[in-house]
């Protein structure tokens, strides 16, 4: 009997198994093993040896690139065997694997999408490194009909494409003007053969709706990358800005942002921090994460450290104590203020995380032509201008329902609380088997809630009680208010990019060759 060997990382594994008797010990068990479902009865043939010949076959497709191709070799593997074709291939071995991947992207697009559609997606495969050529006179258009919008390409000195970075006029001046002043950093992997990552920041309204604020496509992601990317945002937003930024636990994003604002605000995403407890100590451990949280969202001191120790205790139990040290000892080298809610500096307010725009989900699923991802995000965020305009319209309150249900509970939670005044605008509230001190004018409290969110808390709102003249909105931050969220998407609007065929040719021509393919 003839078993044939195909191994597509080289002749190692069969002269190891040679030398070490694997091949026999095999035999053998097959051998067993047809005995054992008595295979031999079952035919009513008699039993024969079955003298295993193992012979090593050459020219088989070999493993190439980092992600390997045991995926691909499968495919190839069933697919010869059901034709009852030779797997040996005649192309050079290392190919092979790419070769078979053009092969059944062709056959899969081809059976989904009919020839018609097959060569529409082959045309856009072209269409993708043309639409770098296209992309200096893009952007002279989309400045043209969108002013005061920023753009900038950064290219090799063989005038290859590296980086691009796009933000709209109108968003920056709603930013500017209307948005809470912090900011949330991250990027996307891309797929394609050319761009590798989207860059992105996302900043919150006054209803806590997230827009996408400035987007960056380029071909590597790096720390000279992310510098670049930033200090192009500092560009249009300008050096008098004070303004605070988010992300997930990236050094890179760190470097980036310690770059252009080393003085600014730099916190991180607890959901983020989150999950890699979840990864260090077991994602069974409810326990744990649920420590994580309350340390995470106390608002005072003393409940942070209570908990924190709470959350370390927990981590020296087993299965998670170690002899060395606790599976979460880095969470010790994060500064506290970065994540959690009684460190958190007032250019907060008291957000934890900022949601992805769903339009990013959708371009970092798919390749598309550099210029059609920008007008795709374009498109998007004239389309949130236009319903949050008509949604604003119909606010009838002083305040964004988002915010106005978060003072609703605190109304709610204050009913039964006593505030009695100290002296001027400093009083003193007893509630919950707890007492504070509250002062109106400048919106302190010692639960620490109102001058981390911008929202006046049950005890500011106990004490107002005191003081019947006095209206609620008028101590929650201005930019939660309905007039601010109407001037944000009322007075601002995108306007959409012409046809390429009124497309205005700059007087300065801009040469620029796509990036090599990844």
């Amino acid at each position: 009997m003839e078993v044939h060997i195909y191994d597509s990382l080289g002749r190692g594994a069969y002269e190891k198994f040679q030398s070490e008797g694997i091949f026999s010990k095999f035999e053998r068990q097959v051998a067993n093993y047809l005995d054992k479902i008595k295979y031999w009865a079952r035919r009513n043939i008699p039993r024969i040896p079955l003298n295993m010949q193992f012979i090593y076959e050459e020219n088989v497709p070999q493993q190439s690139g980092h992600l390997g191709d045991c995926g691909v070799f499968l495919c190839m593997f069933m697919e010869q065997l059901v034709s009852g074709q030779p797997i040996r291939v005649l192309i050079d071995p290392k190919n092979a694997a790419l070769e078979f991947r053009l092969r059944m992207a062709k056959i899969i697009w081809g059976s989904c999408l009919g020839p018609i559609a097959l060569s529409s997606v082959l045309k856009m495969s072209t269409n993708i490194g043309r639409s770098f050529s296209q992309l200096p006179i893009f952007l002279h258009n989309l400045q043209r009909t969108n002013p005061n919008t920023f753009t900038a390409i950064k290219k090799t000195d063989t005038n290859r494409f590296q980086f691009c970075f796009v933000a709209l006029g109108c968003v920056i001046r709603t930013f500017l003007r209307c948005m809470i002043p912090l900011i949330y950093v991250g990027y996307l992997p891309l797929i394609g053969s050319y761009l590798t990552t989207m860059y992105f920041t996302v900043a919150l309204d006054g209803n806590h709706e997230p827009l996408l604020l400035a987007i960056g496509l380029g071909t590597l992601e790096c720390e000279e990358s992310w510098r670049w990317f930033m200090m192009r945002l500092k560009d249009c937003l300008g050096d008098d800005i004070e303004v605070g930024f988010i992300s997930n636990l990236c050094d890179k994003i760190e470097f980036g942002v310690q770059s252009a604002y080393p003085d600014s605000y730099h916190g991180y995403c607890p959901k983020d921090i989150a999950r890699k407890i979840c990864d260090c100590v077991g994602h069974n451990s409810t326990e744990v994460e649920s420590l994580f949280w309350k340390s995470c969202n106390a608002y005072s001191v003393d409940d942070f450290y209570l908990c924190l120790e709470r959350l370390q205790t927990a981590c020296r139990k087993s299965p998670f104590f170690s002899l060395l040290r606790s599976p979460i000892y880095w969470l010790d080298d994060i500064p506290i203020s970065k994540w959690t809610r009684a460190f958190f500096p007032k250019i907060r307010y008291n957000v934890k995380s900022i949601d992805v725009p769903e339009i990013l989900q959708i371009i970092f699923r798919r390749e598309f032509p550099i210029t059609t991802i920008i007008e795709l995000i374009t498109t998007s965020i004239q389309s949130k201008y236009v319903e949050r305009a008509d949604v604003a319209g119909r606010f009838s309150g002083g305040l964004t329902p988002y915010i106005e249900s978060k003072v609703q509970k605190c109304v709610n939670k204050s009913y039964n609380w006593n505030a009695r005044c100290l002296y001027g605008d400093t009083y003193q509230v007893d509630g919950n088997f707890a007492t504070t001190n509250v002062q109106l004018e400048r919106r302190v409290c010692s639960c620490g809630k109102w001058q981390k969110s911008g929202i006046p808390c049950a005890h500011a709102i106990a004490c107002l009680r005191t003081r019947t003249s006095e209206s609620i909105n008028k101590l929650v931050d201005y930019k939660f208010t309905s007039y601010v969220y109407r001037l944000a998407y009322g007075s601002e609007l995108v306007n959409t990019i012409p046809s390429h065929v009124h497309w205005e040719i700059p007087n300065e021509t801009v040469v620029l060759l796509p990036p090599s393919m990844q």
